[in-house]
């Protein structure tokens, strides 16, 4: 996952960094809390079921809290975050959302760590019992060898961010205005269109009724009863497909063509990350979408309403 993009491992009082490319981000324990617990369970969901029991003793208030779970070997590794602490972290190092391409713990990566890690001149990481801590370097053995750069293979999972709109980036953003923009004006159309259409047909109708008065009441019930129904059935379909393709876009993800006519719809998508379009590609099933891979980056939608 990511593995093209540079490694950065962010915390506090780091040095500034330039970015030009996007990166995948490591972070620290001075954003999340950590736990690792022997436990009788197989299944991810389970553990993520009894999560908030297991940090029992560490958070009074979850409210702000976000929670990510993984399987080490025969342990499960717990681990508590705020988004708002990882964002602020991000600005405090001038570190722009839009550069960043997947977010990792560095406790994923403990098995890999064999030699303490200097963050700054008082303060190292070091592995405990499995666990990533942070260590003043004053307590570690003056002839300590450390490593000043984190050398591992990145975790198949990140933590995503985008879940909250506001961390989109600019460009992601723009296209999820655009797309609601469009149908707010396909809608103000065809709106419209009935409206004009209907003022036409109720002139013909009006004609018909004036010679066949005992149509009047049962005929006109059943006309604008019927037109009606069509309508908001379309407009329905139409933002039952927007709330579907808005659930598989975020920041990593580029529209690169959506076609939308009464009847059909045909999306193109652009993703980069191998992982992600797998991702994409599950969930847009499990929305009933029909999923056409066009290559190892480019996803087809398409469907009826």
């Amino acid at each position: 996952m990511g593995k093209s993009k540079k490694l950065l491992l962010v915390y506090k009082d780091m040095p500034k960094v330039s970015l030009d490319d996007r990166v995948n981000i490591v972070l620290t324990p001075q954003v999340y809390i950590v736990k690792k617990e022997n436990l009788p369970i197989k299944k991810e969901y389970q553990a993520k079921k009894i999560v908030l029991s297991v940090f029992d003793d560490y958070i009074k208030d979850a409210k702000g809290y976000s929670f990510f779970v993984y399987k080490d070997n025969q342990d499960w590794i717990f681990i508590a975050y705020k988004q708002d602490d990882i964002i602020n972290l991000l600005k405090e190092n001038d570190i722009p959302l839009s550069k960043v391409e997947n977010i990792f713990f560095i406790q994923q990566m403990a098995p890999e760590i064999k030699t303490p890690i200097r963050l700054t001149n008082s303060n190292a990481l070091v592995v405990i019992d499995g666990i990533v801590t942070l260590v003043p370097q004053h307590i570690l053995p003056e002839d300590t060898v450390y490593d000043d750069i984190l050398k591992a293979v990145l975790p198949k999972k990140s933590v995503s961010l985008s879940s909250n709109l506001s961390l989109l980036d600019d460009k992601t953003s723009i296209y999820l205005s655009i797309i609601f923009v469009i149908f707010g004006v396909l809608f103000i159309v065809e709106a419209n269109r009935y409206l004009s259409t209907s003022k036409d047909n109720q002139q013909q109708i009006k004609k018909v009724l004036e010679n066949y008065p005992s149509l009047q009441s049962s005929y006109t019930r059943k006309n604008i009863l019927l037109k009606l129904q069509k309508i908001d059935k379309e407009q329905r379909l139409k933002r039952e497909f927007i709330k579907k393709i808005s659930k598989l876009l975020n920041k990593n993800i580029k529209i690169d063509k959506l076609e939308l006519n009464q009847n059909n719809y045909n999306v193109m998508l652009d993703i980069k990350n191998i992982s992600m379009l797998k991702r994409v590609i599950h969930k847009a099933k499990a929305l009933g979408m029909s999923v056409k891979k066009l290559s190892n980056s480019q996803l087809q939608i398409k469907g009826s309403l």
